[in-house]
């Protein structure tokens, strides 16, 4: 039994139980009766047993059955009474009867006990389940002599029947004789748990009979549930009047109210102050259904944290359904639904359709509590938002051989929210001002829901931000829409949900990142056909963004028409791969061409690829190759070239103005590398070169033949290679005085640290000059040269410093340490050794001989011999051949002094004047040479100076 579905229509059925009853009743015992009085002396159980049985077959019951089990004075017995097309049966009759009651022609009790009968009930009326059927009979009723004085009906039910269900209602009472054609019935059954009191009266020869059920529970104030002490009021009353020729009409009105109580449901508290449920209803002539009518209603009524301050619920058997809830807490929230249907039971009535129309109204705002049992965990809503919800539901359910077959829609629907606040703390997300407004469209049926959005639904935020490791990205807002359609979920049976997306931006698509970077797109879409199962997506999403632009500022850069149309897919079979470009780079505000390649996201990696020629036959290969899991972002990014000519120098110029009249020639290649892990990002990158010719006649500079490789390994800070050596090779090198050829230099960066490993150059026409181990530091502007050299010709560049004012030819070697800062060169300990043999030194300034002898000229003034002496020294300096020659140089606090001894003659002369030993103490060192190199220390009178203290024998 189906106790939900039959509770339903228990009232109605019961209702039109006691008129037919006492009919049927009359029907079946009242001949059987006649017969067991006429024969009660005459025949035995067997010869009266045949009797009733054929009687019964008479009257149309097929396959009859009973047993007569005694005939006595004092009554008959019989028992097993039923038949095939029976819906009745009873266990046991026993009659009672005296001399006087059988001297009247009727028996004095009769007890019917073990009475079982299957009513049924359809739109059209009961059913009875009788073979002789009150709509069979034909001619005019006779009214019978009651055979009885007391008709008592013990331990019996009625089981009432509807599309189905079932529900077995108990019986018991008594039908009294008041007269030959009148009776009087008094009969009881149970509903809810309470005693339902049925009491009845019959004309027979008016043919009418009227039957009225009560209860009104509990009969005292305070009186409740045994078991639970629940405070209840409830009330039935049911009437019927009518007779066997006119069926009748009857009504039925049921209530029960239920004090507040609290209760416990799968572990959520449940209780309200009040609650009611009312169902009147009234059948037509035939016990066909009129109307019925049930309400249903809860006050204050809670549900784990949800506070409703009345619920009702009104539905009427056709034309209406009402259902009206207020929310108070959390959030206030109103919900009205109306609407009209067909008759419910219609459903039950074989091949008719029963539909209906319901218009839905939700209205009201949402709290942070609320919206925590709305979103998901992840999601966070920090802000009240209002919701607005519209629309029309239709139905229509029919039944059929495999069970109901239905439809429900959802038309002229409209669905708003926000604008609300949503934080997403596990990926550092803020969203706000997120709003929807919507219009809706559902579809079901068996097996499948679709549902879609109409063609001005909208839904956006306007502004977001995302941290990410310190990154501040803002979006500053975005809203997107499509045409009829553009979003639709399908929901069948069998298969995971799938949903369908075909969205257009209604707003720019604009990206902050700090405020170094912004990107902005002003146009784009997405397009989605995906489903979800087991909580993972399947299918292909294609983003599509246009006329985009990207800014950073820092480094002066700016993209523009940056296109995008990127396929992400999860286990698709189709890897075909999108389309991205930039149509245009700006640095600095020079113009470089554009980039373009593809890319696509494939289950949960990015494969991408692209070329940049950033430079006229220069063109950069870009391949990545990204997957996230749960360990990170892992993968690499790679980016190389092929050998390319070098840009000229009018590209160079523009993005490099200081590079000046410096024009390169020859060939370079890049390679270039990114590991990407969740410890971190691991570059690497090359740049080769090779046959560079570089030329500049504003700083005096020509290198040719320059070739080499720069590896770097980390970029934050600069650092080459541990294990790929960097180094420059020059064939050869003319910078101002010096030339040189075959130099190589290998080198190490640290940061701002540049360490000079080893340097070698094979000076012109001969020497070589070497550097070890040796430092740079870019950030302070300084460095420290370890300066060795060997076979060169000192004397040489020294007649080039000095401008022909000295000259002279003679080979050495020496060890110097050189710094180098904002303020020139400097120097430490070192010295200088010619090789053995002789070297020539001529002074050929007069100036310069005369501040040099200055001093000697005045202490030999005066005497003859020695100032004959002193010409013929200075004429033998004048053109010098030395055969030894040593420089020291002596740091001091202010400066770097120099002390220089030359032994040697005069190459002229009479003979040639022979110096023993000439040394000269010279200062400022450091000065005279930052001058000579024109670096801007000193001027000519510092020269001056230093010579004055040249010469001391």
């Amino acid at each position: 039994m189906h106790s939900c579905e039959a509770g339903e229509r228990r009232v109605k059925h019961r209702r039109m139980m006691p008129g037919r009853l006492v009919r049927a009743l009359l029907l079946v015992l009242l001949p059987v009766l006649a017969f067991l009085v006429l024969t009660f002396f005459a025949a035995s159980p067997y010869v009266l047993e045949r009797l009733l049985v054929s009687y019964m077959q008479e009257q149309g019951i097929q396959e009859p059955h009973l047993r007569v089990d005694s005939i006595s004075h004092r009554g008959i017995l019989v028992s097993e009474i039923r038949g095939r097309n029976l819906n009745l049966q009873i266990d046991r009759v026993s009659v009672r009867a005296d001399w006087s009651s059988l001297l009247q022609g009727k028996v004095r009790e009769i007890t019917v006990t073990g009475l079982n009968w299957e009513v049924g009930y359809c739109r059209d009326g009961l059913d009875l389940g009788l073979p002789f059927a009150g709509n069979k009979r034909t001619g005019e009723v006779q009214v019978p002599v009651l055979p009885f004085e007391k008709l008592e009906i013990e331990s019996s039910s009625v089981l009432l029947q509807h599309a189905g269900l079932g529900w077995r209602v108990p019986l018991s009472g008594v039908l009294t004789a008041q007269s030959p054609g009148s009776i009087l019935a008094d009969f009881e059954t149970r509903l809810l748990g309470t005693v339902l009191h049925l009491q009845g009266e019959a004309d027979l020869e008016a043919g009418t009979a009227t039957v009225s059920a009560d209860s009104d529970w509990p009969r005292q104030e305070g009186d409740g549930f045994p078991d639970r002490q629940v405070p209840v009021r409830a009330g039935l009353s049911l009437n019927w009047a009518g007779g066997l020729e006119d069926p009748g009409r009857g009504e039925v009105d049921f209530f029960a109210h239920l004090g507040g109580r609290q209760h416990s449901i799968a572990g959520k508290d449940f209780g309200f102050h009040k609650a009611g449920v009312q169902v009147q209803g009234a059948f037509e002539p035939g016990f066909s259904l009129e109307r019925l009518q049930g309400d249903v209603f809860l006050e204050n009524a809670n549900f784990s944290r949800f506070m409703f301050s009345s619920i009702n619920m009104l539905v009427q058997d056709e034309g209406i359904l009402v259902l009206q809830a207020d929310l108070e807490k959390p959030g206030k929230i109103k919900l009205d639904i109306s609407g009209s249907h067909e008759d419910i039971f219609t459903l039950w009535s074989g091949d008719a359709v029963w539909s209906g129309q319901w218009d839905a109204r939700l209205k009201g705002v949402v709290v942070p509590e609320l919206a925590e049992l709305l979103f998901p965990e992840e999601v966070q809503v920090k802000e009240v938002f209002p919701v607005d919800f519209s629309g029309r539901l239709e139905a229509e359910v029919s039944q059929e051989e495999c069970g109901l077959n239905w439809r429900a829609s959802l038309d002229s629907a409209r669905a708003g929210a926000g604008p609300l606040r949503v934080q997403l703390p596990q990926q550092h997300a803020d969203v706000r001002g997120v709003f929807l407004e919507t219009f809706p469209r559902v579809s079901m049926r068996p097996g499948m829901t679709s549902v879609t959005l109409g063609r001005e639904s909208r839904v956006g935020f306007a502004s977001a931000s995302l941290d990410h490791d310190g990154e501040v990205f803002e979006i500053p807002g975005l809203a997107a829409g499509g045409g009829d359609g553009w979003l639709s979920l399908e929901l069948a049976q069998d298969s995971p949900p799938r949903m369908l997306l075909d969205a257009v931006l209604h707003k720019e698509l604009d990206l902050l990142v700090s405020s170094v970077a912004r990107v902005s797109f002003a146009a784009g879409g997405v397009q989605a056909d995906l489903e979800i199962s087991h909580g993972q997506p399947r299918g292909l999403v294609r983003v599509s963004l246009d006329r985009g632009v990207a800014k950073i500022a820092d480094l002066d850069l700016e993209l523009a028409d940056i296109s995008l149309d990127v396929p992400v897919s999860w286990h698709n079979p189709e890897h075909d791969r999108g389309r991205w470009s930039i149509g245009g780079i700006a640095y600095a505000g020079k113009e470089l061409p554009g980039a373009a390649g593809t890319a696509a996201f494939m289950d949960n990696s990015l494969q991408a690829g692209g070329t940049w020629e950033f430079a006229p036959n220069a063109v950069l290969n870009l391949e990545v190759d990204l997957n996230a899991s749960e360990q990170g972002l892992q993968g690499q990014a790679i980016a190389g070239t092929d050998w390319f000519e070098l840009p000229s120098r009018e590209y160079l110029e523009k993005f490099v103005p200081e590079s000046g009249d410096i024009e390169f020639q020859g060939l370079a290649r890049l390679n270039a590398k990114a590991y990407i892990s969740s410890t971190g990002i691991e570059p690497y990158l090359e740049v080769e070169l090779d046959d560079v010719d570089v030329a500049s006649r504003d700083i005096g500079l020509e290198i040719r033949g320059l070739s080499g490789m720069l590896a770097l390994d980390d970029l934050d800070p600069l650092q080459t290679a541990r294990d790929q050596e960097s180094f420059l090779h020059i064939h050869e090198l003319q910078a101002g005085i010096i030339s040189a050829r075959d130099g190589l230099t290998s080198f190490r960066i640290r940061g701002n640290k540049v360490m000079l490993d080893k340097s070698s150059w094979t000076l012109q026409p001969q020497g070589r000059v070497s550097v070890y181990s040796s430092r740079w530091d870019t950030k302070a502007g300084e460095g420290l040269l370890d300066l060795y050299f060997e076979d060169v010709d000192l004397l040489e560049y020294v007649g080039r410093v000095s401008e022909g004012r000295i000259k002279g030819s003679g080979l050495f070697y020496g060890h110097v340490h050189v710094g180098l800062d904002a303020r020139g060169i400097s120097l430490g300990d070192g010295y200088v050794y010619s090789l053995p043999g002789t070297g020539r030194l001529g002074i050929k300034d007069q100036d310069l001989m005369d501040a040099l002898l200055m001093y000697v000229r005045e202490s030999l003034a005066g005497q003859e011999y020695l100032a004959l002496l002193m010409d013929r020294l200075e004429e033998a300096l004048r053109d010098f051949e030395y055969d030894f020659f040593t420089l020291n140089l002596v740091p001091s606090m202010d400066d770097v002094g120099a002390r220089i001894e030359i032994r040697g003659e005069g190459v002229h002369g009479d003979p040639p004047q022979r110096v023993g030993s000439l040394v000269l103490n010279v200062s400022g060192v450091e000065e005279t040479l930052n001058h000579a190199l024109d670096l801007g220390i000193t001027g000519e009178e510092a020269v001056m100076r230093a010579l004055d203290e040249w010469l001391d024998f």
